[in-house]
């Protein structure tokens, strides 16, 4: 596995500083007792997940069962909403299916899959914490590439949705945000 180099950049359209207020959230998020769900118990009754499965369904893949946590939109208050769409297109904001804030504690992890479902058309992948170790490994040209956390950074999920990705076991703490189109 290798680090994203600029020319790969381009190829998986990310974007520096594309969330301006991601500190904001983080510190709004962990000031009130908003309610993530645990993502790895096999009776997860997640109501949308990363991994785009039914409602009801477990996040298990071939390998096993990730391990980390999400908040729901439909657990978000509205000015926790309103700070995440003021960064956003507002087209996206109109449009969106769901948002998702994904929490990763130290040892937590997203295992290898790929999103493709067909009533997503496009993921918008954000991440909200910097990390010179942590970031999100994706599949490009047959090759294995880390794209480390960075804050505020913006990831054009369409490549990660047709191609393999996962986060491995984070060393800090680690915020990141997907909305689904």
């Amino acid at each position: 596995m290798t680090r994203i180099t600029r020319n790969q950049e381009s190829m998986f359209k990310i974007e520096k500083n594309y969330i301006k207020n991601h500190k904001e959230i983080i510190n709004y998020v962990e000031s009130r007792n908003f309610v993530f769900k645990h993502r790895s118990s096999p009776r997860s009754t997640a109501k949308t997940s990363s991994f785009m499965t039914c409602p009801g369904v477990t996040l298990k893949s071939k390998m096993g069962n990730s391990d980390f946590y999400t908040l729901f939109n439909e657990d978000m208050d509205d000015h926790l909403l309103n700070l995440i769409l003021e960064n956003v297109p507002k087209q996206l904001a109109i449009t969106n299916k769901f948002i998702q804030i994904q929490k990763y504690n130290p040892g937590n992890y997203i295992l290898p899959h790929k999103d493709f479902q067909n009533r997503i058309s496009k993921l918008h992948m954000y991440t909200l914490t910097t990390s010179d170790h942590d970031g999100l490994v994706c599949e490009c040209n047959d090759k294995y590439i880390l794209i480390p956390d960075e804050g505020g950074q913006y990831i054009d999920g369409t490549t990660a949705m047709f191609n393999w990705h996962w986060v491995n076991p984070v060393r800090k703490l680690r915020y990141s945000m997907v909305i689904g189109v």
